[in-house]
């Protein structure tokens, strides 16, 4: 959970779940020309199990989603929300310096512009 006024967060474990484990999460799209093959992928930090972070400048607008193991087989996409959906449609974001937030399992994220 975070809250963007006072920049604080907690992690929550859930209960119950086998969830998959990633290698590497990364970001993917206009800014690097949909990457191919994870060669170009901007990956991220796992912070804590099963979340991650980056942050990064993006110069121009454009669209983006997270992806697993520098492959499309696990990819996740939204088009108007903050849950990512597997297969799911690109993200706008605007031209900017942006701290990224994903967690693998719940699919939820936060794109925060500095």
């Amino acid at each position: 959970e975070m809250n963007l006024k006072t920049m604080q967060y907690t992690w929550t474990k859930l209960e119950n779940q086998s969830p998959a484990e990633y290698a590497s999460i990364g970001l993917v799209g206009d800014f690097n020309n949909w990457a191919n093959n994870g060669s170009t992928d901007l990956f991220m930090t796992q912070v804590t199990p099963h979340n991650w972070y980056v942050k990064t400048q993006f110069a121009e607008n454009g669209t983006l989603k997270f992806r697993a193991n520098g492959s499309w087989d696990t990819n996740w996409g939204a088009a108007y929300t903050g849950k990512g959906e597997p297969g799911g449609d690109n993200i706008n974001v605007e031209a900017g310096t942006y701290n990224i937030y994903f967690n693998d399992i719940t699919g939820w994220f936060a794109i925060v512009r500095e």
